[in-house]
């Protein structure tokens, strides 16, 4: 999972709150106090909720004909597609917000950076590695002339190029591009940033078969991501899913089935069904139970 692009926020005193049950659009309502809400849902992983709300401010948006607005909601409205996996969706309204960014703001503008960014991960995860690590390259570079010194910009640029080259198995060139970036967000002391590298590090001991150093690794992530994020966003179950495998590698499908139990209780409740993180969960679930089922057979049978 990347590193998310910023999200554009446009109050000063936004806070990770837990989502609000969704509700109707009443006549108080504009664009930006949408905008500001679906940003507190896509936080707390309430993506469902963030897509309506932006939904309902684009129209409010291009009712009102701002084109800045406009663009804004589009690439907020892009970025939550992105995670439910929307990819086509997601393209289209980053697209949108980039052509808008690109003539306003200028071609090397933070705004229109952010959308390019969220363009290439589009790419990562629909398996299209090699552009995407084009984009990231060049991305990367044209940060670290603009962000001196290095901060949250370079330190997410370095993330999101390391993942793609961990897609590509391809761990070595991945590793120091995470510890660099792991050294500026520890410097920013950005615990929420910082999870995202430490679960990528996991990734890498675990493909080693070094299980100790994998378990450490996941082990500060999910630390980091619930005191950050709470234990019940979708980014916490991503590390769960992980700490499973490390386990079924060592032949405890028990304590999988626990933790799979609590990756699968936070997927299903903020994921599609046909998401590949909850298909992937419920696949390894099942590939669990069978073990267990297995093993007390066995049991009975001495």
């Amino acid at each position: 999972m990347h590193a998310p692009a910023a999200l554009r926020c446009l109050s000063l005193a936004l806070l990770l709150v837990v989502a609000a049950a969704p509700r109707a659009l009443s006549a108080a309502e504009t664009w930006q106090s949408l905008h500001d809400a679906a940003e507190q849902d896509h936080r707390a992983g309430q993506f469902d909720q963030a897509a309506e709300k932006l939904k309902k401010a684009l129209v409010l948006a291009e009712a009102e004909g701002d084109p800045q607005a406009i663009s804004d909601v589009n690439y907020a409205l892009g970025a939550v597609y992105l995670e439910q996996r929307k990819l086509e969706e997601a393209r289209t309204h980053l697209k949108a917000s980039l052509a808008h960014e690109e003539k306003v703001a200028g071609p090397n503008a933070q705004t229109t950076l952010e959308a390019l960014e969220s363009l290439a991960i589009a790419d990562d995860y629909d398996g299209k590695f090699a552009d995407a690590e084009v984009h990231f390259r060049s991305l990367l570079g044209r940060w670290k002339e603009l962000e001196q010194p290095p901060g949250a910009a370079v330190a997410r640029a370095l993330t999101n190029l390391a993942l793609n080259l961990e897609y590509q198995k391809r761990d070595d060139e991945a590793e120091p591009l995470y510890r660099e970036g792991l050294a500026i967000y520890h410097q920013l002391k950005d615990p929420e940033q910082e999870a995202f590298i430490r679960n990528g590090l996991g990734n890498l001991c675990q493909r080693r078969k070094d299980r100790k150093c994998a378990r450490r690794e996941y082990g500060l992530a999910l630390s980091l991501r619930e005191q950050t994020l709470g234990r019940d966003h979708p980014y916490v179950a991503t590390v769960l899913f992980n700490l499973s495998g490390i386990e079924l590698d060592e032949n405890r499908p028990a304590k999988a089935k626990a933790l799979l139990t609590r990756c699968l209780k936070i997927r299903r409740a903020t994921l599609p069904a046909d998401h590949p993180f909850l298909v992937e969960a419920e696949a390894r679930m099942q590939e669990t139970q069978a073990l267990l089922k297995k093993s007390k057979k066995g049991k009975k049978g001495r």
